[in-house]
């Protein structure tokens, strides 16, 4: 019988820890601005955390730089642009190149098939 009450208190808070996670996640928001070339977060304090990229091309493109707010830094804000944006660009079929060394850590550290055919390695 402990087992069984156990068990259900876990998954209580399994279910717990998934909606405040939930929660967190809808609070950030990433935005696209394809005109300013930029994908971006708009934080509480009123700065933006920032991911620029430029057109190399019809089918390729240059990331460039990631910028967060140092208010803001340590809150994983750079791995969700940078998440987005590669995800973003590659569902589009696009070519990556990664002027940006936080874009070229994040690609290392976290490979994933989705978009790592799209993405130019340096020699």
């Amino acid at each position: 019988m402990l087992g069984a009450a156990r068990t259900s208190t876990v998954h209580r808070l399994q279910r717990l820890r998934f909606s405040l996670s939930m929660q967190s996640d809808q609070q950030i928001r990433v935005q696209h601005d394809k005109q300013g070339k930029e994908f971006f977060i708009s934080c509480e304090t009123g700065d933006r955390a920032v991911l620029t990229y430029e057109n190399m091309s019809e089918d390729s493109v240059d990331l460039q730089h990631t910028v967060v707010p140092e208010s803001q830094r340590g809150k994983g804000l750079a791995k969700i642009l940078a998440k987005e944006a590669l995800g973003y660009f590659a569902s589009q079929q696009k070519q990556m190149q990664l002027s940006c060394w936080y874009l070229k850590k994040y690609a290392a550290e976290n490979p994933d098939q989705s978009y790592d055919a799209f993405i130019k390695h340096q020699k």
